[in-house]
């Protein structure tokens, strides 16, 4: 039901802010439209899969304790991601007008020091989550499930350095460069299951949560250097001020004004 009502409500929303496109033949608009958004296809497909895929490969080679354990760490983990989560739902008009009016400097600014907010909520939850892991996981899930502090750490230095590269893929995505991010995510992709299947016989859970930290690393690391090399500046954490932070909401406000590039 929560589901259903916040697309409705976008819906009407949206439904304010639609103009009609200016007439053209509609097999070359059909055309670009399908160029420009299969290899995003692809990437959502392949996010997808990868979101799940230590969970299937767990659930098909071990029992089923060790399946609880890894589910337990493998929920508490995804609070890291929460503060670039929200980061990635506000900077993408900012990506696309100040990349359309050629200001990348200003961008790159902007990009960095949201990072460096989003870091900050995630440094505090690994240290938590490195010092007490044992001690959270039995206070949410039980007495049980304290044994899968060691998952639960591994897991959150992936995540973390998701969070300190910044929204790379995403600048990515919203700047031309699709194709880009499908070739990262696939051979990524490609890369974690594999080495998740060669060790969970061995290693069980801690060797599937080391494959899918890894691949993720590889992931981030690899979407942040082509955004250097293709757009030519960086998106990780940087140090900053109040006065940095402070200034973000003004340059948010612009935004939402009327944009001269279309």
């Amino acid at each position: 039901i929560s589901g259903g009502l916040s697309v409705l409500i976008s819906m009407l929303m949206l439904g304010k802010k639609l103009v009609l496109l200016p007439q053209g033949p509609m097999v070359s608009r059909v055309k670009e439209l399908i160029t420009l958004s299969w290899p995003l296809w692809v990437t959502a497909v392949m996010f997808f899969m990868l979101s799940q895929a230590d969970l299937w490969i767990m659930g098909a080679f071990r029992g089923d304790d060790e399946v609880a354990l890894y589910g337990a760490a493998f929920r508490l983990v995804l609070l890291m991601t929460l503060p670039l989560f929200i980061v990635s739902s506000v900077v993408p008009p900012m990506i696309v007008e100040m990349h359309a009016s050629n200001n990348i400097s200003r961008l790159e600014h902007i990009m960095r020091i949201t990072t460096t907010v989003a870091a900050i909520p995630a440094i505090a939850l690994l240290t938590v989550f490195a010092v007490w892991s044992g001690s959270i996981l039995g206070m949410v899930f039980g007495d049980f499930y304290r044994d899968a502090s060691m998952i639960l750490v591994i897991l959150s230095l992936g995540h973390f350095v998701n969070v300190l590269v910044g929204a790379c893929g995403l600048t990515l995505m919203m700047t031309g460069h699709q194709m880009t991010v499908m070739v990262i995510t696939l051979v990524s992709g490609i890369l974690t299951i594999a080495s998740a299947i060669l060790l969970v016989h061995n290693y069980g859970a801690l060797g599937v949560a080391s494959a899918a930290s890894g691949g993720m690393v590889l992931q981030n690391i690899a979407s942040l250097i082509a955004v250097k090399l293709k757009l030519g500046f960086w998106t990780h954490v940087k140090w900053v001020t109040f006065a940095d932070v402070k200034n973000i909401g003004g340059v948010m406000a612009d935004t939402e004004k009327p944009s001269k590039c279309i």
